[in-house]
């Protein structure tokens, strides 16, 4: 946040500032001193004389004539004429006088003595007339030269004495005698309105017994500081009726407003503030200048905000000043470029305040004005101080919607973004545009708005320093945004600006960019065309390989591993060379996740299981030792050893050793954890450890299927309730409820999720029900939707899903229904390499030949090379597919190995194609084929 500004290089030169003494622990308030009486410098010959003929200053009149045990010590040395109350004078206000502070503590019999003079002098020139109270209103008249009836004090501004002719005596004593009844009545009637409680009715006598003063046109500004000095300061400002004097007047203020040890009193002056603002709408443009000046000195003080803000109006007044709309005919002159610019700074300074932005943002004159100043104004600092105010209002986040609600306002943001020389205007404009991204729903509207983005990526481009990086962090918060992701990466010329970031910054502005690319890749259909481009791979893996101080490694391991999740990219990541450095920093990082510093780490586990997923990798990952180096993990009580486990067992979905048995055996304390990341990715929240969108539908969807495709004893541990209800929901999403699906995949669009889905669903069917006429033990409910999922998958038409996969869908809901596949399922049979085998019948005196036939399903029929298995005519014994051999007594065939006319098909025609050698016996014994019975 800027600081608040109180000088500057436009404040006029005959402006200044005392340093004054200060005195007890709190510094009283402090006023300017004045050496003179009032036009004692305009006229050396009116010297103020004592007995004695000596010539002494008023301020010497003032040390002698206090001077006792109630005197005001230090007053002739300088020091403000404070009364019993320690009150700065500046700051009485009788419109709203409290009848704790009276006037008779600024204004005493000997001050009016002393600094009026005596009653004998000379006064050659008055320069002050004192009004006395005005009669009731019916009898109201103009004073006249021979001495009428004074004026009304009633006036907002009373009539000025322009006769310049020399003063009585009569004049000067009228106005000591006023000032000290007036001090006087209102302490009184104070008391009085004390006592009886009627505040009200008081202050308005309090008011009308108040004397207005009347000025000449040979008024000085030490004149009016005089009364000032003596808590008269709004009496003395109501007296000014001329543009000359309201000039004189807003330059005092000014004054004043200079010192910061008086701007709180000025700025609680409400009639203060009043007659600043109606300079500003009526006076002419010398004393439009002094009154904004004066705000703007008091905005410099924080205190001075509670007072400031309060006052109605005052913040739409500075707007007008600062579009130059209240002047229209003043716009052009120095003075108005001036009075733009204090109007400008104000503003901006009450921005600063914390509690200030939102009443700020409610006005909409003042967005208005500092959208023109930024679009229109001539004047680099003007617009500098407009670009920092709405800065400042949106580091409040209620201020969105005001702030994007004001016609032009962003597009004015890029427009100084993109033509400002000034590094400060494109900082703070990048800075607002950074902010207003943050919010959710603030992104699209940013990155709609026309000439933001070009302007961001000029600065990005081209830009140094604090600028080029708040830059790329308003284009990395626009980036994050979901419905700006697709169309950023599109966005002409913008990948090769961030990959020239990437490549020539070496610090911020590069992590930032590199969060970009990890936005892309965080988009599932950016991410082919991400690594198709050819040219944002490369510069990856570059980081990821070189970068070690930064956290820009850290961002390109996330976008490799959010690119590794599309299975297409998997062989085009491997051929970049990132496998190597991945598994150098997890290598690097040791076997233990609790010791590990950052993410980074553990982006390269993620990575390794993504990858491992696509059948192309596999070999390759377990040819590099990827088992080896995340084995240590499957054993952990940790979060990295879900990840670890699932990417194990991808990598060793194809293996049948021991070691793959041993390795799965490792993962089976594993397999809770899998199957509630399946629950919390379709329930959309997060796990133990991690946060809902890190792992994709597809990676614990295909994670469940690799371990129902596996052993007996996995089987067994997949075949739950929770599994295929998680596995249904997967497929109602798909083609039942046809969801539009999340950011982790899922819904209509995915065909990935339940493909996999499906192949899971039929290992754990056949596993469950070997054979038709048996049910899923969740109950018939559970059974039904299952069966309607699964015919809604058969007939969809999403481009993604396999013939193949939609005869699985098949064949598993006619199992769950009992149906036989003989004659509705084309089932493709081969010949198992290797099968042919030799089994001898434990009745027979004769070895009979088999070999294997293999379905879809993975039910091997063993079945003999001779047709008749070399059965006599009389053997009523029944074959049996699973054990290869007849029944012996007391033995059935296995149902599960049903014979059927579709597999005898295919096994003529196997005896055909395949050529197998038949033993013979003698033909005089007539066999019977043991297909016949089964």
């Amino acid at each position: 946040m800027a600081p608040r500004e109180a000088h500057g290089t436009h404040f006029s030169e005959h402006l200044f500032t005392l340093d004054y003494d200060s005195g007890g622990a709190v510094p009283p308030p402090t006023a300017i001193p004045h050496d003179t009486t009032p036009n004692s410098g305009d006229d050396e010959d009116d010297d103020d004389f004592i007995p004695g003929g000596a010539t002494q200053t008023p301020a010497a009149n003032v040390a002698n004539a206090n001077a006792g045990p109630s005197s005001e010590a230090g007053r002739g040395s300088g020091e403000p004429p404070t009364g019993p109350l320690n009150v700065d004078p500046l700051s009485v206000d009788p419109s709203s006088h409290s009848p704790g502070v009276r006037m008779r503590d600024y204004v005493g019999e000997d001050d009016v003595t002393v600094h009026l003079g005596n009653r004998q002098r000379r006064v050659p020139r008055a320069v002050a007339a004192i009004v006395p109270p005005s009669p009731p209103p019916s009898t109201r008249r103009r004073p006249s030269s021979s001495g009428g009836d004074p004026p009304s004090p009633s006036s907002s501004i009373p009539e000025l004495d322009t006769t310049g002719s020399d003063g009585d005596a009569s004049s000067v004593g009228e106005l000591e005698d006023s000032l000290e009844n007036s001090a006087e009545d209102m302490s009184s009637e104070g008391d009085a309105s004390a006592a009886s409680g009627a505040s009200s009715a008081a202050d308005g006598r309090a008011r009308a017994s108040l004397p207005t003063l009347q000025f000449s046109a040979s008024t000085t500004l030490s004149d009016l500081r005089y009364f000032a000095e003596r808590g008269l300061v709004v009496p003395a400002l109501a007296g000014l009726d001329t543009p000359r004097l309201l000039a004189l007047g807003s330059r005092m203020i000014a004054d004043y407003a200079k010192s910061p040890a008086r701007r709180v009193a000025v700025a609680s002056n409400a009639s203060v503030l009043r007659f600043l603002m109606a300079v500003i709408r009526e006076g002419d443009a010398q004393g439009r200048e002094y009154s904004v000046e004066a705000i703007r000195s008091l905005t410099a003080t924080e205190e001075s905000d509670q007072y400031l803000m309060q006052t109605p109006n005052l913040l739409s007044t500075l707007a007008g000043v600062a579009a130059d709309r209240s002047n229209p005919g003043h716009g052009s002159d120095s003075r108005g470029s001036k009075a733009r610019l204090h109007a400008c700074i104000a503003i901006m300074n009450l921005s600063c305040g914390k509690s200030n932005k939102v009443e700020i943002a409610r006005i909409p004159e003042v967005l208005l004005a500092m959208r023109d100043v930024m679009m229109d104004s001539v004047m680099t600092e003007a617009r500098l101080k407009a670009t920092t105010c709405i800065k400042n209002l949106s580091n409040a986040d209620a201020n969105d919607a005001a702030l994007l609600g004001t016609s032009g306002l962003v597009e004015a943001l890029g427009h100084v973004t993109a033509i400002s020389g000034d590094s400060a205007i494109t900082t703070n404009a990048c800075l607002a545009l950074m902010n207003l991204s943050i919010s959710k729903q603030n992104k699209h509207r940013v990155f709609c708005t026309p000439g933001v983005m070009d302007a961001l990526m000029s600065t990005a481009m081209n830009a140094n320093g604090e600028a080029r990086v708040k830059a790329c962090s308003a284009l990395s918060n626009l980036a994050i945004g979901y419905d700006n992701k697709i169309p950023m990466f599109e966005y002409p010329g913008f990948v090769e600006v961030i990959i020239s970031v990437i490549g020539t910054d070496g610090d911020e502005a590069r992590t930032k960019a590199c969060s970009i690319l990890w936005s892309f890749a965080a988009e599932m259909k950016n991410q082919i065309p991400v690594v198709s481009r050819g040219d944002i791979l490369p510069v990856l893996v570059r980081v990821a390989r070189e970068d070690v101080q930064t956290e820009a490694r850290f961002k390109c391991v996330a976008a490799l591993t959010l690119l590794a999740e599309s299975l297409d990219n998997a062989v085009p990541i491997l051929s970049s060379g990132a496998l190597v450095p991945l598994m150098d920093i997890l290598e690097e990082a040791g076997p233990d996740p609790t010791q590990w510093k950052g993410q980074t780490a553990s982006w390269c586990v993620g990575f390794l299981m993504n990858m491992a997923q696509s059948d192309d990798a596999v070999r390759p990952l377990r040819e590099a030792g990827v088992v080896e180096l995340l084995t240590p993990l499957l054993t952990l009580d940790h979060y990295q050893s879900l990840k670890a486990a699932m990417a194990v067992t991808f990598v060793c979905r194809y293996d049948e050793c021991d070691e793959a048995y041993d390795l799965l055996r490792k993962t089976e304390s594993v397999i809770p954890k899998i199957i509630t990341l399946l629950h919390n990715t379709l329930s959309g929240k997060g796990g133990n450890g991690y946060k809902y969108g890190v792992f994709t539908l597809r990676s614990s969807v295909g994670c469940i299927q690799s371990l129902a495709a596996g052993p007996d004893f996995m089987k067994e541990r997949m075949a739950t309730g929770p599994v295929f209800e998680s596995l249904l929901r997967v497929l109602n999403d798909f083609c039942v409820e046809c969801t539009p699906g999340a950011i982790v995949g899922g819904g209509k669009d995915d065909g990935v999720s339940p493909t996999l889905a499906v192949r899971a669903v039929h290992s754990l069917t056949t596993f469950l029900i070997p054979a038709p006429g048996n049910s899923l033990p969740f109950g018939p409910i559970f059974d039904g939707h299952l069966v309607t999922a699964l015919k809604n998958f058969e007939t969809n038409r999403h481009p993604e899903l396999k013939h193949a996969d939609k005869l699985l869908a098949r064949e598993t809901w006619h199992l769950i229904q009992g149906l036989d596949n003989d004659t509705t399922i084309k089932m493709s049979l081969q010949t198992s390499e290797g099968s042919v085998d030799l089994s001898e019948n434990d009745n027979m005196d004769y070895p009979v030949r088999t070999f294997l036939l293999e379905d879809k399903r993975g039910r091997r029929f063993c079945v003999p090379v001779d047709p008749s298995g070399k059965r006599n005519f009389y053997d009523n014994r029944q074959w049996c597919f699973r054990r290869g051999r007849f029944c012996k007594v007391g033995e059935t065939p296995d149902p599960a190995f049903r014979w059927s006319r579709e597999l005898q098909l295919v096994y003529l025609t196997a005896l055909a194609t395949q050529q197998l050698p038949g033993d013979s016996r003698p033909g005089d014994e007539e066999m019977t084929s043991p297909m016949a019975d089964s």
